[in-house]
């Protein structure tokens, strides 16, 4: 997709040839549309004055045959429409569902999908009737027009009811607007409310909190009807009214058409045309009243996915391939912060420093809120750090593009999510791997025999709506995934949080063969069993390094002069701490400890 399209009126300029052939389409059907009026003129002034039939006959046919025609034209029209929006999709879904993700990263939660379900509404906007109904009202003048050839005094009262009616519309969209904008915002919060509810099914229903939660999203429900109640009041209100003017409007036209007729200035047959030409020249502002809310929709989807596609551009730059990784890491004075509204959150890292060799392992604890987590995301890239650097093999992870890169990370974070897809395709991250890799990935991570007493074994079908796991087998499959493609860097975060003895062993038996392999190893872990061998230690405490270096000479420094009770304080997260006296300097890092 070109990088000029960064906002909805781009996009548009970009489907102008499907723009202009709706318009080309347009123009052919409102001049068939003409047919039935002048069929009728020629019913009274060729064949009830001559009695032909063979002239009746002939009017008939080419009558049939436009209006044929024009239906051809309308479906033509239609499919142009429908090819429109699908190119919308083309252009823009997958780079919106890229950014969506990319939110989600930055816990952007305001907008996270909302772009991909924005996007259907203009996409259904555009393929639905309402776009042709607006190429339809550039033709109202065209035929007031006409009504006035017949006549002008018909013409004159035909012009004043369009205005009437036009006056209506433009009423409604004035007196709907803020409404209907309330609305729509309040409809997508009330939405993404519910979503996160849903998603927290468990505790909810575990912990009793259905009446609370309730309570809570009715307030918001309650938002979004009494917004949509004042927008229906005012529609309602002005699409009823605009009909019944309509009818009005008609019953004039009849009425002044009587008139002329009596009074021999225009032929019947004229009279019967004018209020064809009349109910034609209506329909499109009529049907303008009663789409508007649709109409409203769109141009607040359209706002919306403006303020998204900003960040389309920045996301589309990517780097230039690097050599494989080796797997050393340097952390240098990294400081994170999250963006909040306009401003910024507190530090969460404070000036974090160390480094690892390849094929070291390390372990991170500390209490919790220390950092722990948003250290592991900022070196593996899924966040970018306020300032400072994440150094892999010397070159700034941020430089690297994030498809290249993952191909040498394996991850698993502290919440474990897998897609609703198959086994298969969970482990091998959607690629087409050789079922062998997948298998010893699987094996590596002990969930291979697991997975064969599944209905489908590989196959199994995994999510929501499919086959349910517990939050062991989610981390072991997660394991898995982190572990396919013999990645140089592995990642895990709470590894053995929802591991029964077997899983844990299978865990300590994967590390070990990581590490026999050369991949550098980072694990965060509150339960000692798992660090027992790994070649460094890192301590936190709010957001910063307190100390780093080897495991015994860490434990032994945390350690209080009873010793005893310091293993279990430090990697409980509850209550760990060291001494005022002891704690390093945070500009320097945190205090190394050295043999």
């Amino acid at each position: 997709m070109s990088q000029q399209l960064n906002s909805v009126r781009a996009l548009l300029r970009a489907c102008r040839p499907e723009l202009v052939t709706v318009g080309i389409i347009t123009f052919f059907i409102n001049m068939l549309m003409l047919t039935l009026p002048l069929y009728t003129l020629q019913m009274f002034s060729r064949v009830f004055a001559s009695g032909s039939m063979s002239t009746l006959v002939l009017l008939t046919v080419i009558a049939v045959f436009a209006m044929i025609v024009m239906g051809i034209l309308y479906f033509v029209r239609s499919r142009v429409t429908n090819e429109m929006s699908n190119k919308i999709d083309a252009m823009l879904g997958e780079n919106l569902l890229r950014l969506s993700i990319k939110n989600g990263l930055l816990n952007n939660t305001s907008r996270d999908a909302q772009g991909l379900r924005d996007l259907a509404q203009v996409r259904n906007f555009l393929a639905g009737g309402e776009l042709p109904n607006l190429f339809d009202t550039p033709w109202v003048p065209m035929y007031l027009f006409i009504i006035w050839i017949f006549d002008p005094l018909l013409g004159y009262v035909a012009i004043a009811g369009a205005i009437i009616m036009i006056s209506f519309a433009i009423a409604n969209e004035v007196l709907s607007r803020r409404p209907l904008r309330i609305y729509n915002t309040a409809s997508v919060l009330a939405t993404q409310e519910a979503e996160s509810m849903v998603k927290n099914a468990e505790a909810i229903e575990s912990m009793g909190m259905m009446n609370g939660v309730v309570r809570q999203w009715r307030k918001m429900q309650s938002v979004v009807l009494s917004s949509n109640s004042r927008s229906n009041k005012v529609s309602s209100f002005i699409g009823t009214t605009s009909r019944t003017v309509r009818l009005m409007v008609q019953i004039a036209v009849t009425a002044v058409g009587a008139y002329q007729v009596v009074n021999h200035s225009i032929s019947p047959g004229a009279f019967v045309v004018a209020n064809i030409l009349m109910a034609r020249a209506l329909a499109p502002v009529d049907a303008a009243i009663g789409t508007w809310r649709s109409v409203v929709a769109f141009m607040s989807a359209a706002r919306r996915l403006d303020a998204m596609m900003q960040d389309l551009p920045r996301m589309q730059t990517s780097s230039m391939s690097l050599p494989a990784p080796k797997g050393r890491i340097a952390v240098d004075r990294v400081v994170f912060r999250h963006r909040v509204g306009g401003g910024l959150a507190p530090a969460i890292l404070k000036g974090v420093s160390f480094a690892i060799e390849p094929g070291e392992a390390l372990g991170i604890v500390g209490p919790s809120g220390s950092g722990k987590s948003t250290l592991v995301k900022c070196i593996v890239g899924v966040w970018r750090p306020f300032s400072g650097t994440v150094r892999l093999d010397g070159a700034d992870v941020a430089q690297w593009d994030s498809e290249d890169l993952g191909q040498y990370v394996g991850y698993l974070p502290q919440d474990v999510d897998l897609f609703n897809a198959s086994i298969r395709d969970n482990i091998s991250r959607f690629q087409e791997a050789d079922p062998k890799d997948i298998v010893e990935a699987a094996q590596l991570a002990g969930v291979h025999d697991l997975i064969l007493r599944m209905p489908n074994g590989y196959e199994t079908k995994i999510g929501t709506s499919n086959y349910i796991l517990s939050g062991g087998q989610r981390q072991r499959i997660g394991l898995a995934r982190a572990l396919f493609g013999s990645p140089k860097m592995l990642v895990l975060d709470e590894p053995n949080a929802n591991l029964d003895t077997e899983g844990e062993a299978a865990l300590r038996q994967a590390l070990t063969h990581c590490k026999q392999k050369g991949v550098t190893v980072i694990v965060i872990a509150h339960r000692p069993s798992i660090l027992s061998n790994v070649d460094k230690m890192l301590f936190m405490r709010d957001g910063q390094v307190e100390l780093f270096g080897p495991p015994a000479e860490v434990m032994a420094r945390l350690s209080p002069p009873g010793g005893g009770a310091a293993r279990p304080r430090v990697v409980s997260a509850q209550g760990a701490g060291v001494p005022a006296e002891r704690r390093a300097n945070p500009a320097a890092g945190g205090e190394v400890v050295t043999p």
